[in-house]
């Protein structure tokens, strides 16, 4: 009897290879979302710091203090940007991530279900065979007496 052969075995590989690109994709995607993330949380901390008028002694410190919040201000709002539009590529990512992942699934189904099948056909053949063999058997036994 001939090996089992899932004819789609190369669209198969080959549909897992999309997959780790695009499990790759979303893990780069991720870890960009987590840097911006933390870089936010910096941002506002050393904001909220520094935002109070402390120890200010002249008018140029309080001008200073000013402009360099308003320049805090405006890096926040331009990261908050940054990392909704990241976002946004995060579940662009894991949307194609899930379609590939849905893809190999369906062909690992396929394959299951053609083995499956042929592991009956063997079966079969080998149960045709085993009466066959039987058949014969009893006829040279009967011949025989």
């Amino acid at each position: 009897m001939k090996r089992f052969n899932f004819r789609l075995e190369r669209v198969l590989r080959f549909r897992e290879t999309e997959l780790d690109e695009a499990k790759a994709a979303l893990i780069a995607e991720r870890a960009t979302l987590a840097t911006l993330e933390e870089d936010l949380r910096l941002l506002r901390e050393a904001h909220d710091r520094y935002s109070g008028i402390v120890g200010v002694v002249s008018g140029r410190d309080v001008l200073l203090q000013g402009w360099v919040g308003e320049g805090v201000k405006i890096r926040i709002e331009l990261l908050d940007e940054r990392i909704a539009r990241q976002k946004l590529r995060v579940e662009d990512c894991l949307g194609v991530y899930r379609e590939r992942q849905q893809a190999v699934r369906v062909l690992e189904k396929l394959r299951e279900k053609h083995k499956e099948e042929y592991k009956l056909e063997v079966h079969r053949q080998e149960t045709a065979e085993l009466d066959e063999l039987g058949v014969a058997i009893r006829q040279r036994n009967r011949d025989g007496k």
